[in-house]
């Protein structure tokens, strides 16, 4: 039979056999058959007719006509005058045989003394035929039989629902308010509160969760209505509230997979990882090969920083589809998050590629710099970094050039000095290729540490200080920050102070200092370092009148400064030293004049 209503669309039926208390048809009325199911199996001696009947829709609904049929017939053999049996074999035939059908549905309603629940079974009928106009038809009939009969306010939401299905959002408000005149008839009609919750949390979440509360108020042991209130809670964020819902359904022992997973999903979110671990790993007793618990299993890893555990966790989840585009660019960040703290960075750095191809964010980037960072590859970071700005477009602060800067020039002084990394250079013929590019001997690279070391501190520091360039360009002119980080770099890359390469932005440096009101312990540090430079720089070039008074200057700031006192102590002993030979160059002179 082809099938054209929603599911909820089964919850007009409900009360037509048992009582509102009865869980089981609560379950089947809000489409949760395999929970249904499981119930009406324990039931099928202590009421067969009723288990029966509901297990035959189960199967018809489920595509299954001939166990459907079976159930029916064994249910009309416990009360061969079950209405509801009676229908359920007789809708079998519209596919076929409309006609009779039809007939049958007629002697049923009949017999039955146009009960107003027998109609609305026969409406169902008619509504899993898809023939939405009979239906209609049905709760008319049973809506002038009985006007306050709840059940015919849900039958009519769920025809709406099921006729709209392309087109929900439209219909939300109605089909919301079609299940609150359900509760309007009947204050305790908990399937009314369960209905109405499920429709306002599409679009008003809020009220939703007024609605769940409103029934666990008067009926505080509905198990249904703790774990809606958990699914909506959840929803809005609202974790604290929904843990303690779903506490309370779980309790019962009757949750299934799906609530577990939903479950855990709380409690992860809430940072509560062993208890998440706990709800996991009773799903996957049940199902092992669970996708969506072996990826939280990996994130509770990931959390608890569990590598031993994780890592082989990992690798079975991301061997679980052949279909990769299951995978989310979060799992690859989970993955690589997982690999980093086992430090396995370069497995790390393949894991959050991956995760940058399938969604490019920012934090994915940002987090691929820690691994190199963790690495102590900074020129890693520097890369990922500088694909991080580019992200940011228009977006990109000052800060951001200070940033990168700085990861070139840490690649520049000491990522270049470690054997392990350089080694790894070697064999990157990117790399190679573009030092070559710039003048290097290839051969001198393959083969000498030396080479490549000093071929790529001269790569990455011309790289630092074309960015802090632009950082100096773009900070105000009362900041040093620019000029600071250039005369940095411009000494990194002429280690020789005599040739004075930092001096011109050493002097800025001074100069700006100089002119704020108030000084801090970060500028005074840099002023001395500004003071020492210049200071050595013409000691060396012989300019001792400059190098004393920028020694004079440091130890103005600072009357403990060493390196000023160490020039001084310099100056003084080679003015002692000229001094005394020129004395002695007097002395020689005045002897060979005697």
């Amino acid at each position: 039979m082809k099938k054209t209503v929603l599911v909820s669309l089964l919850a007009a039926m409900v009360g037509i056999v048992s009582a509102q208390s009865d869980l089981g048809i609560d379950y089947f009325m809000l489409g949760e058959y395999d929970a249904a199911k499981r119930y009406f199996e324990r039931q099928l001696t202590e009421s067969p007719t009723q288990a029966n009947y509901y297990l035959g829709e189960i199967a018809f609904l489920q595509g299954n006509v001939d166990q459907a049929k079976a159930y029916y017939q064994k249910g009309l053999a416990a009360d061969p005058t079950d209405f509801y049996n009676q229908i359920g074999e007789a809708k079998l035939l519209m596919k076929s045989d409309l006609k009779t059908a039809e007939s049958l549905f007629s002697a049923i309603q009949k017999k039955s003394k146009k009960n107003p629940l027998v109609t609305l079974a026969i409406g169902q009928a008619y509504a899993d035929a898809g023939m939405f106009d009979k239906a209609r038809q049905k709760a008319d009939e049973a809506r002038k039989k009985n006007k306050k009969l709840p059940q015919v306010y849900l039958f009519d939401g769920d025809l709406i629902k099921a006729e709209n299905k392309d087109k929900l959002g439209d219909k939300l408000g109605d089909i919301a308010g079609k299940y609150e005149m359900a509760v309007y008839f009947d204050p305790n009609y908990r399937l009314g509160y369960i209905k109405t919750a499920q429709a306002y949390a599409l679009f008003n979440p809020t009220t939703a969760i007024a609605k769940l509360k409103e029934i666990i108020d008067l009926q505080p042991d509905y198990l249904l209505a703790h774990r809606l209130l958990g699914q909506v809670s959840t929803q809005t964020g609202l974790y604290n509230q929904a843990i303690q819902a779903y506490k309370k359904y779980m309790a019962a022992g009757e949750y299934s997979i799906e609530d577990l997973k939903n479950y855990a999903r709380v409690l992860y979110f809430s940072d509560l990882f062993a208890e998440a671990q706990d709800a996991v790993s009773k799903g996957l007793q049940q199902d092992p090969n669970d996708f969506v618990l072996n990826r939280l299993q990996m994130y509770v890893y990931v959390k608890t920083k569990n590598t031993e555990k994780g890592l082989p966790l990992a690798d079975k989840f991301f061997n679980l589809r052949a279909d990769k585009t299951s995978y989310l660019a979060l799992d690859y960040s989970m993955y690589g998050m997982l690999l980093k703290e086992a430090r396995k960075y370069d497995e790390a750095l393949a894991a959050y590629d991956q995760a940058i191809r399938i969604e490019p964010k920012t934090e994915y980037f940002l987090d691929a710099v820690e691994v190199g960072r963790a690495k102590g590859d900074f020129g890693i970071s520097a890369a990922y970094y500088k694909d991080f700005m580019n992200t940011l477009g228009e977006s990109v602060e000052t800060k951001d050039y200070n940033t990168l800067g700085f990861y070139y020039y840490n690649a520049g002084t000491s990522t270049v000095k470690r054997t392990e990394l350089l080694e790894e250079m070697q064999q990157k013929a990117a790399m190679l290729n573009s030092l070559a590019s710039q003048g290097h001997s290839m051969d001198s690279l393959k083969t000498s540490m030396n080479y490549l070391s000093k071929a790529l501190a001269t790569y990455y520091l011309n790289k630092a200080d074309s960015v802090f360039q632009i950082l100096q360009e773009k900070l105000p002119e009362e900041s040093y920050s620019g000029y600071r980080w250039r005369a940095l770099t411009q000494h990194a890359l002429n280690p020789d102070a005599k040739t004075g390469a930092a001096r011109p932005y050493y002097e800025k440096v001074i100069e700006i200092i100089k002119q704020k009101e108030e000084s801090s312990d970060s500028s005074t540090k840099v002023l001395l370092e500004a003071y020492g430079y210049l200071a050595y720089h013409f000691y060396l070039s012989d300019n001792e009148e400059k190098a004393v008074y920028y020694c004079n200057e440091a130890l103005k700031v600072d009357p403990k400064n060493k390196t000023a006192a160490a020039i001084l102590d310099g100056i003084k002993q080679h003015q002692e030293q000229i001094k005394e030979y020129k004395k002695q160059q007097a002395a020689a002179a005045a002897a060979a004049n005697k």
